[in-house]
């Protein structure tokens, strides 16, 4: 662990929405680092007048620092204000640019995020369609699906707030990656593998065929379908997403002998890997094959197969780890648990970890209850939802006090946050939002909003704060920042906005970085043991697919 003996003032530098929760925390080194009296202060900055003020209530200790919260969601005015902590006569921590504002998430960021990075970006693919995906010249494929995904959403959500200038751009942006998706398809078939599958990209890694990449595209080509007003357009999405879902269920097997990351899935060495697939691979084929069924294909009976075998690996009340229950076993052995993120390529090994970048991801289950409510097994589909949000979403995002889904369980280790991460995982958090806020649809309970917002805003500037140590050029290779020794900055992760905000490789407008971590990016440095668990690291590769975990989030609220 590294030396924690910091202390700030951590605040959104995006900005606070009126109506949603507005809160600033105060990370110490010490228990007694505030005392009872502190408040915190939101001040006029024309006149130097305190409009607001509220007390701090100590939240606990976490990640080798203690950690104070103060609930200002009561103050409603729009503006820009300063903004300090006083405490023992005098003030402790003192800043500026606090903004308060209608929708200041949504004004301020998507329309980069969707639109603005992505158009740049298809400038700069290798391939000439596509997206320049990360920090080298790749172009992943299944970064493309989840761009799409997250795309499809924001036009699902939140397509009634575009003009049609900025339809046409995004729609074009889902065109753009589907083509891609083909072409990395077509080359699959050239290339021997049969009809369906997709390569993992076409500059330099077509003979690489992975599961995952074909059943993150099946729910792309579907959902953009669903957007695309081209009948041709339609049809042939549907058409490649369908050979897809065939080669998944009729030829495809898990590779799990192939690369299967033990540290990243809490594994010991002695563990004897199953043939099966994985449950985060269970979720991308029955939310494909849902999405295709909705369409007008008929994988009825194969959406309810998947559905069944995920309710059957959920842990039972009875199995609690660390007092948690309702996430999922990895393999029907029951033995070690799904992570929110496992997505890695350690050695240059193309395995079943590469593009696991969805976490825990249970919506498809809430959109069978939706849509097939007559179903035998819907009770069964609606009792795993619940038992996963109640049983472990909710109460893991209340164990930290931003809110923030976990990692997941390791073992006796407990719950973790960013031991045994490969670099960041932004993305995470964006989708741990857009769950949130389903949860509070689906049941109907304001409790999962908190989490909504959290998650977002961790993203946006409430996090933990960057320090001198955290900045290091072991962990961000090309940022850099001018950090007193001792301090904690709060920064927004999305590259270009906010009062303070982090570069990233190429500094793209609207692209948000790896995020938070324990060791070196693309290195597995740090065994994921509690005592190792923090964001002692600031990880700052740009990647698609944040920004497109941040849309999926983003559109929802």
């Amino acid at each position: 662990m590294t030396n924690q003996n910091v202390s700030g003032l951590l605040y959104s530098q995006v900005g606070y929405d009126i109506g949603e929760p507005k809160r600033a925390i105060v990370r110490g080194h010490s228990i007694n680092f505030l005392t009872e009296d502190a408040v915190l202060r939101l001040i006029s900055n024309k006149k130097n007048e305190i409009l607001f003020e509220t007390d701090f209530k100590y939240w606990g200790e976490i990640w080798g620092s203690h950690w104070w919260a103060a609930d200002f969601s009561g103050f409603e005015k729009p503006g820009n204000y300063d903004v300090n902590v006083f405490d023992g006569g005098k003030v402790i921590f003192s800043g500026e640019g606090l903004q308060i504002g209608e929708r200041i998430l949504w004004n301020s960021t998507w329309r980069l995020a969707a639109i603005d990075q992505l158009e740049r970006r298809a400038v700069l693919a290798k391939a000439k369609i596509g997206w320049y995906d990360a920090g080298g010249l790749w172009q992943e494929v299944n970064t493309h699906s989840s761009t799409i995904i997250g795309l499809c959403d924001l036009m699902s959500f939140s397509g009634g707030e575009m003009n049609a200038d900025d339809k046409s751009r995004i729609e074009k942006q889902i065109s753009n990656g589907c083509a891609y998706l083909a072409a990395c398809q077509d080359k699959a078939r050239e290339l021997g593998y049969g009809e369906g599958p997709l390569s993992h990209d076409i500059i330099g890694h077509e003979e690489h065929i992975l599961p995952a990449d074909t059943s993150k595209a099946v729910v792309a080509w579907a959902k953009a379908a669903k957007i695309t007003k081209d009948k041709d357009q339609k049809k042939e999405y549907l058409r490649r997403a369908e050979l897809s879902m065939k080669w998944l269920l009729f030829n495809a097997k898990p590779i799990n002998s192939k690369y299967f990351s033990r540290l990243a899935r809490g594994a010991s060495d002695e563990y004897n890997i199953p043939d099966e697939w994985p449950t985060n691979e269970l979720i991308m084929f029955c939310w494909g094959a849902f999405e295709l069924t909705k369409s007008g294909l008929d994988f009825y009976d194969t959406v309810a197969n998947f559905a069944k075998q995920i309710a059957g690996r959920q842990v039972r009340e009875s199995e609690k780890m660390d007092g948690l229950w309702g996430h999922f076993f990895s393999f029907s052995d029951r033995t070690i648990t799904e992570k929110a993120w496992t997505h890695n390529l350690e050695g240059g090994n193309f395995g079943c970890e590469v593009g696991a970048t969805y976490p825990f991801f249970v919506l498809p289950l809430i959109e069978l209850c939706r849509e097939w409510p007559d179903h035998p097994d819907a009770k069964i589909w609606k009792n795993t939802v619940a038992n996963f949000a109640y049983g472990f979403f909710l109460p893991t995002c209340r164990r930290n006090p931003f809110f923030l889904l976990p990692l997941g369980v390791y073992g006796k280790e407990g719950l973790l946050w960013f031991a045994g991460l490969w670099h960041g995982m932004n993305a995470v958090y964006g989708l741990a939002a857009a769950m949130a806020l389903e949860f509070e649809k689906f049941f109907q309970d304001k409790s999962f909003h908190e989490i909504a917002v959290g998650n977002l805003q961790w993203i946006a500037g409430l996090n933990s704060g960057v320090t001198r140590e955290s900045m290091a050029p072991d962990f961000a290779v090309i940022t850099s920042m001018d950090i007193p020794e001792g301090t904690a900055l709060p920064v927004s992760m999305i590259c270009g906005v906010g009062k303070r905000w982090t570069g990233t490789w190429l500094n793209t407008r609207g692209v948000i970085c790896n995020g938070f971590s324990t060791g070196k990016q693309f290195k597995f440095d740090v065994d994921p043991k509690k005592e190792n668990d923090g964001p002692f690291a600031f990880t700052d590769e740009e990647w698609i697919v944040h920004p497109a975990g941040w849309l999926s989030g983003l559109s929802r609220l």
